[in-house]
């Protein structure tokens, strides 16, 4: 299987602090290395006003990864952020 380039942004609840987001991208690096894949690009967009409500809230802490892996480096990185937050992901 190829590698892509995925974007991956995630959305943590309003008050999620610099440092648990910083927390959370060290988890997705651990993963994305032991998967042999390479992250070209992250940033914290910081908290925005959400299009709709997501769980009551309506603003996030935003993130963005810019990801080369694989398929299944991304399903994994899924089933991880699934317990973290809410998110949307694309292949580029």
């Amino acid at each position: 299987m190829s590698d892509r380039q995925y974007e991956l942004v995630y959305i943590l609840p309003p008050d999620t602090t610099d440092q648990q987001v910083t927390e959370l991208h060290q988890q997705v690096e651990q993963v994305v290395a032991r998967m042999n894949g390479q992250i070209e690009k992250n940033e914290n967009w910081g908290r925005r006003r959400m299009a709709y409500e997501i769980g009551h809230h309506k603003e996030g802490v935003y993130a963005l990864e810019v990801i080369n892996g694989s398929g299944e480096l991304m399903k994994e990185l899924d089933r991880r952020l699934r317990v973290h937050c809410h998110y949307r992901r694309h292949a580029g």
